[in-house]
């Protein structure tokens, strides 16, 4: 419930009716990926990450990257460069039942010759894996391997907004800066409750 200083009156309570739950859904996503600060005063991945072992029945559909960390990337300032896709482009990863997957998204780009960082849009076909962490924590994650291009991702899995999100980290891991994809055809739960800045590291 928000604070009685920010509760509107009653002439504009009937306008805002809409806009409240969809504000609340951005502020918890903007703090998740804003505010995810190793350190004293931030929160490590220990804080976010799923402790329990996920089949591969949840694993298999269509991941969709969340509007607002699109939103997010596209503010300058954004590290390495605002991205700004064109309408329309799919920023997805999509489990097979057959192991196969794509990957229709964005990731960090280092160029060797020029040295330089960039965002880039890849669209990618491989193959899935739900693997062990090598710290052997109880739980796993999702691998996806790209042979052709002889690289891979790997990414955890959170219940941050109580249904089960895919995430990785953007940039520098030690900033703890996330991008959070969410399962198409699940009710996301709007939840009013994003982590802590205060939170201890994990």
């Amino acid at each position: 419930m928000l604070p009685t200083h920010l509760q509107p009156n009653k002439t504009e309570q009937g306008r805002r009716a809409n806009a409240l739950p969809r504000m609340t859904r951005y502020l918890s996503l903007f703090f998740s990926f804003i505010l995810l600060s190793c350190g004293p005063a931030g929160v490590g991945p220990s804080e976010i990450r799923l402790n329990r072992k996920i089949t591969p029945s949840e694993v298999i559909g269509v991941w969709r990257l969340q509007q607002a960390c699109l939103d997010l990337l596209a503010q300058d300032g954004t590290w390495p460069a605002p991205y700004k896709p064109r309408p329309g482009t799919p920023h997805e990863i999509e489990i097979r039942e057959d192991g196969t997957c794509r990957f229709q998204s964005v990731r960090e780009h280092y160029d060797f010759e020029t040295k330089k960082h960039s965002i880039e849009y890849f669209d990618w076909s491989g193959t899935w894996s739900l693997d062990r962490p090598i710290d052997g924590r109880n739980c796993n994650e999702l691998g996806l391997s790209f042979k052709e291009r002889r690289t891979g991702i790997e990414l955890d899995f959170t219940d941050l907004f109580k249904q089960v999100d895919l995430w990785h980290y953007w940039g520098d891991p030690d900033a703890c800066q996330i991008m959070i994809y969410e399962k198409k055809n699940v009710q996301p739960s709007g939840s009013s409750n994003p982590l802590p800045p205060t939170a201890p590291r994990g």
